[in-house]
């Protein structure tokens, strides 16, 4: 199956590598069919998707914040800033 073509630039994939309980997600979506995918959907209509939408639609719980905050860093310093936005605490 061909690949999301935002998977570089999307600021969950470094946090689906960090995790082993994530993985899934990346063989689900990113790397089978992420034309499914609600951040692909959201994208490609030319609306950034908020930081914590999952693939599925549902939200990451805030306890999992800090750590996609760390993704979303490293995903923005090798990306071309498609992914950088602040995460801030409710």
């Amino acid at each position: 199956m061909p690949e999301c073509p935002n998977k570089a630039k999307c600021p969950l994939f470094p946090l689906f590598r960090m995790s082993e309980n994530l993985t899934f997600w990346q063989s689900l979506y990113c790397d089978g069919r992420y034309e499914r995918c609600e951040r692909f959907k959201l994208s490609s209509a030319g609306v950034r998707p908020d930081l914590d939408l999952l693939p599925n639609g549902s939200r990451l719980p805030k306890s999992a914040m800090n750590l996609e905050a760390k993704a979303a860093a490293e995903g923005a310093a090798g990306s071309d800033g498609a992914g950088a936005e602040t995460v801030e605490e409710a």
